[in-house]
């Protein structure tokens, strides 16, 4: 390895906002560094390339940069803009999703501001946190370091809501008293993988998730006195199951799943409309500003009584139950199967009458389908529709194509596909996310005449 100093002035924030830096023809990427700021950094090669930039002395600070308020924001990989005010963070997502439209699809168009919330720490429903031996060789809960799958050890983690940071700590207690050994990923041993947790906003209920690496009866038992104790200890626990996941695998979940206590779901409300929540289904990780997201994206439609509505990734149904009452009949349509399950439930538990689920994937399912639809509206997951989808709704002539979003990128690429024959009616932003680098966006489309 070689290494050189240097001193950069950071030019701009990349998409992920790492600070972007320039040395002759080279673009280097640096955390924690500002626009406007001057450091002298490190870099190291490796093997020719860059394997490293590292900040020795930042020589300048910012208007704009404050002091984060967690402990563990440098090392930690969930925040990513802590160090930034937060007004200037809402402007960093405006600007990056106008570049990746602008970029990917050369779609240029001013963007409004971000719709946000004042409650920008803890707001997070949900935390999936990695077991692992901590420095006193005891199993730990924690979460991944910075670009890495090094642990860091997380007691009090500042935009997890509440009692999920209560639970943490219990489970961290009685996993070292009942001695559960951690997953190793090196060489897949070790029993306890992760720790799924979540939180109902309305009703205050909790969830657990323990994802196992073994099916050994010996550790669901020492699992099960933990289950005993958590339940004692923590009266918001209303369900907490076994998660099967053997693969040697980053995924978290795996398929197979076991509940050992309550129904296998909390319940959270949206609008006047109550949504089951189970381990393994998809629920906006913002409850307080779920609503806000929606009703945007609502707004943004010319609903009439008459309409038929496609829901298409519809994950559990919330979406469209949500908009049921403004339509004649709403069809949901996802592919996973415990996210299909829930939404049948929550049709069950809200009476609604409109709305039917169909367990499939969204592309097969428009491709094959007779049915007729007025409106379509698409949350797909981060990597975006596919082409065939598209190309159908555009044969459909849907009149209108509510698109809400979480990755840009895919969805600048989606728009493209679009561009024939709908056309940019309005776009809103909605920050689900402070501190992060994630924002949803939400686009209306309408058919050109």
């Amino acid at each position: 390895m070689t290494s050189k100093e240097f001193i950069v002035e950071c030019v701009a924030l990349s998409d992920e906002g790492r600070g972007i830096c320039r040395i002759d023809n080279e673009t280097l990427f640096v955390d924690n560094l500002l626009v406007g700021e001057k450091a002298k950094i490190k870099t190291t090669y490796k093997f020719g390339k860059l394997y490293n930039v590292e900040v020795l002395e930042r020589l300048s600070d910012s208007p704009y940069r404050v002091k984060p308020l967690c402990k563990y924001y440098f090392n930690c990989g969930g925040c990513q803009l802590m160090h930034l005010k937060y007004e200037e963070q809402l402007k960093f997502k405006q600007n990056k999703v106008k570049n990746l439209l602008h970029k990917f699809s050369k779609i240029d168009i001013d963007l409004p501001e971000c719709v946000t919330f004042n409650n920008i720490y803890k707001f997070r429903n949900k935390v999936s946190k990695p077991c692992f031996f901590n420095c006193n060789s005891a199993p730990c809960l924690g979460f991944y370091q910075k670009k890495s799958h090094d642990f860091i050890p997380v007691d009090n983690c500042l935009i997890e809501e509440e009692s999920l940071g209560i639970i943490s700590k219990e489970i961290n207690r009685l996993i070292k008293q009942y001695n559960i050994e951690p997953y190793n990923e090196k060489n897949n041993k070790g029993s306890l993988r992760f720790v799924v947790i979540k939180s109902s906003s309305l009703y205050k209920e909790n969830l657990v998730c323990f994802v196992l690496n073994t099916r050994d009866n010996k550790v669901k038992q020492q699992i099960i006195k933990i289950k005993n104790e958590l339940i004692k200890r923590v009266k918001s626990i209303k369900s907490i199951c076994i998660n099967y996941n053997l693969e040697k695998t980053n995924v978290i979940l795996g398929k197979d799943e076991e509940i050992i206590y309550g129904d296998g779901y909390i319940k959270d409300r949206i609008f006047n409309y109550d949504f089951v929540i189970s381990a393994s289904s998809f629920y906006q990780t913002n409850s307080y500003m779920v609503e806000t997201l929606y009703k945007t994206g609502f707004d943004m439609l010319n609903i009439k009584t008459t309409d038929t509505i496609l829901d298409a990734y519809s994950g559990t149904g919330t979406i469209g139950i949500s908009i049921s009452n403004r339509c004649k009949e709403v069809v949901l349509c996802e592919l996973n199967k415990s996210a299909y399950l829930d939404s049948l439930k929550n049709i069950e538990i809200n009476n609604v009458k409109n709305v039917i689920s169909i367990n499939d994937d969204c592309t097969e399912y428009l491709s094959n389908t007779n049915r007729k639809f007025d409106v379509l509206i698409m949350d797909p997951p981060r990597k975006g529709s596919t082409v065939k989808f598209i190309e159908k709704v555009c044969s459909m002539k849907c009149r209108e194509v509510l698109y809400i979003s979480c990755n840009p990128v895919t969805l600048a690429r989606d728009l493209s596909y679009f561009k024939q024959y709908y056309e940019i009616s309005k776009v809103k932003l909605v920050d689900m996310f402070p501190h992060g680098e994630h924002v949803e966006t939400i686009v209306g489309l309408a058919l050109k005449k």
